[in-house]
């Protein structure tokens, strides 16, 4: 075969022609953080390749390749045997994690924005470009639902609530959506928001989100059943992010 440092791969030559593609394709990593302190792994995405690489401070490095356009993200599986990652091409990847070796290939419509695992990680949903999301069944690796399948809703964000039973969605519009993950309908939306919702946390319990923007310097805590309004917190200042703190006592 022909690999893409333009040279053919048999033989003894298969191996320096692959050290040679792997240092192309390494050299321009860059850290990329996640929270991974359960499973001890660090990950690096490459910034212009195709690859992540899974450096374990008891094992062996791995060099993930699997996808044609950059890699976007990466997010492990809740009990770590297994992570996914998404890239432009609109391929998701299943992968090993002890191995290295990819177990499940999804092909999204279009670049991939972010995905979720679910709780029981027998689901992950993905959001592309597009401004739909898509639920699927990691053993098979078929669509189960459609969520947001429509214009004017680009780039959204998504979160999976403990439960697994619903997932939370906002973008650059000024509402968030909560969704029946089994139905794809939706259970309730929060258009309080007086500019684009740039971000949004669950609370630990799955009661309450907690979201906003970065131009009206305001946060708002709601219930994720009847999308009420429960608090505004006001900044005097453009707002970054959102984390929960204490088991949900604190913001």
């Amino acid at each position: 075969r022909l690999c893409p440092v333009g040279h053919h791969c048999g033989g003894e030559t298969a191996k320096d022609c692959w050290r040679e593609v792997s240092r192309r394709l390494l050299r321009d990593i860059v850290p990329f953080v996640l929270d991974l302190a359960p499973f001890r792994y660090q990950v690096a995405l490459s910034r212009k390749g195709a690859s992540v690489m899974l450096l374990a401070p008891d094992g062996p490095r791995r060099t993930l390749l699997g996808h044609f356009g950059e890699v976007l993200g990466m997010e492990f599986f809740p009990l770590g045997e297994r992570a996914v990652s998404w890239s432009r091409d609109g391929a998701v990847v299943v992968w090993d994690t002890a191995t290295g070796h990819a177990v499940q290939f999804i092909r999204h419509w279009g670049p991939v924005e972010c995905a979720r695992v679910f709780p029981h990680g027998d689901r992950l949903i993905t959001c592309g470009e597009s401004g739909a999301c898509t639920i699927w069944d990691v053993a098979n690796g078929l669509p189960t639902s459609t969520l947001g399948a429509r214009r004017g809703w680009p780039n959204p964000s998504v979160e999976v609530f403990p439960e697994g039973d619903r997932v939370l969605t906002w973008g650059r519009t000024t509402w968030a959506t909560v969704w029946d993950a089994s139905h794809g309908k939706v259970v309730c939306m929060l258009r309080r928001h007086a500019s684009v919702a740039h971000f949004a946390k669950i609370f630990p319990r799955g009661d309450r989100v907690v979201s906003g923007g970065f131009e009206n310097h305001r946060a708002a805590i709601w219930d994720s059943a009847s999308c009420e309004v429960l608090h505004e917190l006001a900044h005097a200042n453009w707002l970054v992010d959102v984390a929960v703190l204490r088991a949900g006592r604190a913001v």
